[in-house]
């Protein structure tokens, strides 16, 4: 049965009941906490945001329009087109949207997770330079046969549940293991995760002496296809920073090893990297000149630099380490001066990547250095010097005998009990982890150099990508005519209005 027809009379007329559509208030939108951004010379906007990673350029005729939008007043929309671009970017959320707990979720996700294992490697533990600002004590030779097994049953047990195995090889010097160590388990390694179709990667830290063709064509057919090689200058300068044991001299066989990989047509990745400190830091253009001539614009090298600290060593008192205010600029000016020589250098863009972006590989509970004697380990700068840097121990079936709260020291989500990190802007980069060492041994809040001088940070990295015009970067110059168009590309252009 109908039910009755509800209608309303006036003056003995009928009247049709009237349907109103409610009319929706227009959102609300504010500015994501996560922005930051600076304009260059010529007037862009370079926008930042660190939750996204994403990076983009305003030209200047929209550049007003954009900042009203990341003000901390907040707007109503609707958007316009250089609003919605915002949006879609994630530069502007609804009012309603809690970023905090959109990046707690992330990182609970990433952070614990169990399909991944990250192994730091030791193949040796005594090393055949003698660098000067070096802190390890090398009291240990090859890593025992034990360990070796342990290793590759902790690698068998683990793998039917990965989705990812990551192989890192350090020291000591790792190449003074190559026999007994590499040799063994990298074809393992290699071999089971093709069997379980694992993501494998691996890579190696080494001073670069015994790096001899042979051995990198061996190293490179077992998947190792990423190399950190140190070069501290020309031979002046190298020789007297990373001695051989005997002190004698080791620049020219590193030059001829990389020579040598660059001969080899394989696919890797060499970072040679440059410890700088006041003694050098001014005479890196002949080195710069000598590797354009030996790597002849080779894209598989690429150069990055590092200030020398004191970091524990015997030497510490003598080091003549540049200040802290120093470091961010001599980074810059070091990496376009490597550049002018057509040497490819580390893209500052590596340095905004969120998750894990500037986390220390210690701060994850699924890395691990294990020592030749067996010991779990946290952090490659201090190993078993510092105790509470000794977390376990990996036994001969492959279990990992962990004590919880030493390794919760390196694990804990720091941003969450420091309230400047929690506050930073910066925080899905680097958790309030981008150094956990200091955090465990002096109880100091690390901040990356490019974090507190972010406006620095952003006009490097504008400048940068203005100059690799057509290079394919994530960072996008957006012309905003026709915007739904110039707004998806992930490309460098030209702004074109």
């Amino acid at each position: 049965m109908e039910g009755p027809c509800i209608t309303g009379t006036e003056n003995g007329v009928g009247s049709q009941l009237l349907q109103i559509e409610a009319v929706r208030p227009p959102k609300t939108y504010k500015a994501s906490r996560f922005n930051a951004h600076t304009i260059a010379a010529d007037g862009t906007l370079v926008l930042y945001n660190s939750f996204t990673g994403h990076r983009c350029g305003i030209p200047p005729q929209w550049a007003e329009t954009a900042t009203r939008y990341l003000s901390q007043v907040g707007m109503a929309g609707p958007l316009d087109k250089v609003g919605e671009y915002l949006r879609k970017k994630g530069y502007i959320v609804e009012e309603n949207i809690d970023e905090n707990a959109r990046h707690d979720v992330r990182y609970s996700r990433y952070q614990f997770r169990t399909d991944m294992l990250e192994l730091i490697l030791l193949p040796s533990e005594e090393c055949n330079f003698r660098c000067v600002y070096c802190s390890q004590e090398f009291k240990r030779d090859n890593m025992l046969p034990e360990v070796r097994e342990g290793v590759r049953n902790l690698v068998l047990q683990r793998i039917s549940k990965l989705k990812g195995l990551n192989i890192s090889w350090f020291g000591g010097e790792p190449m003074l293991g190559y026999e007994d160590v590499i040799a063994d388990l990298a074809p393992f390694f290699k071999e089971i995760t093709a069997k379980h179709d694992v993501h494998y990667f691996s890579s190696m830290t080494t001073n670069g002496y015994l790096v001899t063709p042979e051995r990198a064509a061996k190293m490179l057919e077992w998947g190792i296809r990423h190399y950190q090689i140190t070069v501290d200058g020309t031979a002046g300068d190298h020789d007297q920073h990373r001695p051989l044991a005997d002190g004698g001299p080791t620049f020219q066989v590193i030059m001829d090893n990389l020579i040598g990989l660059k001969n080899n047509p394989e696919s890797f990745k060499v970072t040679v990297r440059v410890n700088f400190d006041k003694t050098n830091v001014r005479r890196f253009g002949a080195l710069f000149q000598q590797l354009r001539e030996s790597l002849q614009g080779d894209s598989r090298f690429e150069m990055d630099f590092h200030p020398v600290g004191k970091w524990g060593g015997p030497n510490d008192d003598d080091l003549e380490i540049c200040g802290f205010k120093e470091v961010g600029r001599l980074h810059k000016e070091l990496r376009q001066e490597a550049r002018s020589h057509g040497l490819g250098t580390m893209k500052v863009s590596q340095m905004l990547e969120p998750d894990p972006g500037s986390v220390c590989y210690a701060a994850r509970p699924y890395n691990f250095i294990i020592g030749t004697d067996g010991k779990l380990m946290k952090c490659t700068q201090v190993l078993d010097t510092l105790d509470s840097n000794v977390v376990g121990r990996i036994c001969r079936d492959g279990e990992l005998e962990i004590e919880s709260d030493l390794l919760n020291g390196w694990v804990q989500p720091y941003y969450h009990t420091d309230v400047m990190c929690n506050k930073c802007f910066f925080v899905p980069v680097c958790q309030g982890a981008v150094c956990p060492l200091v955090r465990v041994r002096d109880n100091v809040r690390p901040c990356p150099p490019y974090k507190t001088e972010i406006a620095s940070t952003l006009l490097d990295l504008w400048e940068e990508e203005s100059r690799s015009v057509p290079r394919p970067s994530s960072v996008e110059t957006v012309p905003l005519a026709p915007v739904e168009s110039a707004c998806e590309a992930d490309v460098m252009s030209q702004a074109t209005t």
